[in-house]
């Protein structure tokens, strides 16, 4: 599942590729879902999905404790100094 640190690199590489022209190029038509445009209703869901996996991502158990993280975050020479 990886840290959070690579689903958000993960996100924005989503949320780019979701929003390029080429892609918004497929929802550029003349078609009507309940007398809403095509483009405006995708850029809408789109747009929340994106929001809603990143307060996700924000909220998920990710490696918390140094150990966890495999790494130290405070490193003791012979006298105990910090």
């Amino acid at each position: 599942m990886g840290t959070p640190g690579e689903r958000a690199v993960g996100l924005f590489i989503l949320a780019f590729v979701l929003f390029t022209p080429p892609f918004l190029s497929i929802f550029s038509r003349e078609s009507f879902l309940f007398g809403v445009p095509l483009l405006f209703l995708y850029i809408f869901f789109a747009w929340g999905a994106v929001v809603f996996l990143i307060a996700r991502n924000a909220f998920l158990k990710g490696p918390r404790t140094p150990e966890a993280a495999g790494r130290k975050l405070f490193s003791r020479d012979s006298q105990g100094e910090v």
